[in-house]
């Protein structure tokens, strides 16, 4: 996957940001290895080495001590974290300072571009009030939405199940889809169409197409953003 981020060495200037962020009163959405997500609200910085803030549950707080990845914004930054946490009590969370943050590029969301090897489609599971199976192949991804194309053969699903065929998109049309990462954890999620483009996949013109997730439950958008956050932390933990 080609990386959007950029790697912040310097414990001074990570010292900086997190102390920007209690100034603010800005949150960070932060999740676990055992997919706990949770806001960190930032309130002192402790022996200059820790970050001390107090948790709030999005779905729920995490129940021991261990890694977290977390994103936060200042201003038109964003930002990407994976470190350490302990857990002070039930809901007093401390955060090493000294952890591998990241700047990310200038957007609402973290668009990542997904390469062939990453096992990463989408299930196209109905289209205009009909029911389908037709996998789709993700080019890049956000929790915001997706841009995908349609190989030439499935080649995540069986092809006696499933086809590969662009059922005929069109901007502005809505289908139901079942997004299917790499962790197996698949969300189900409508897409409405914004726009079509012809470019090149693996060096070959094809139609791709750029598609917004629409009605979405706040449980849907928690498993969007874990999914994300997941993605993200598998490039930066080979960075």
């Amino acid at each position: 996957m080609k990386t959007p981020f950029e790697k912040i060495r310097s414990l001074v200037e990570k010292r900086n940001y997190f102390q920007e962020l209690i100034q603010r009163q800005e949150a960070i959405v932060c999740k676990d290895d055992r997919d706990h997500l949770f806001s960190l609200m930032p309130k002192k910085i402790v022996d200059e080495s820790d970050l001390q803030g107090i948790g709030v549950a999005i779905d729920s707080l995490p129940d021991k001590n261990g890694n977290i990845i977390g994103n936060f914004g200042i201003g038109e930054e964003k930002f990407v974290f994976h470190g350490s946490m302990t857990m002070q009590s039930f809901s007093e969370v401390t955060l090493s300072i000294d952890c591998d943050l990241f700047k990310l590029q200038r957007r609402t969301h973290v668009r990542l571009q997904i390469e062939p090897e990453v096992r990463l489609h989408l299930i196209i599971t109905k289209y205009k009030g009909r029911s389908t199976y037709i996998e789709a192949q993700v080019s890049d991804i956000s929790a915001g939405g997706a841009r995908i194309h349609f190989p030439e053969f499935p080649v995540h699903s069986h092809p006696g199940i499933a086809t590969a065929r662009n059922p005929g998109l069109r901007a502005g049309e809505k289908f139901m889809c079942v997004v299917h990462p790499p962790s197996g954890k698949t969300i189900e999620v409508m897409c409405e169409v914004k726009h079509q483009l012809q470019s090149a996949v693996l060096g070959d013109e094809m139609d791709q197409f750029g598609c917004e997730f629409i009605e979405l439950t706040p449980l849907v958008k928690n498993r969007l953003l874990a999914m994300s956050m997941d993605l993200q932390k598998k490039i930066v933990a080979g960075k």
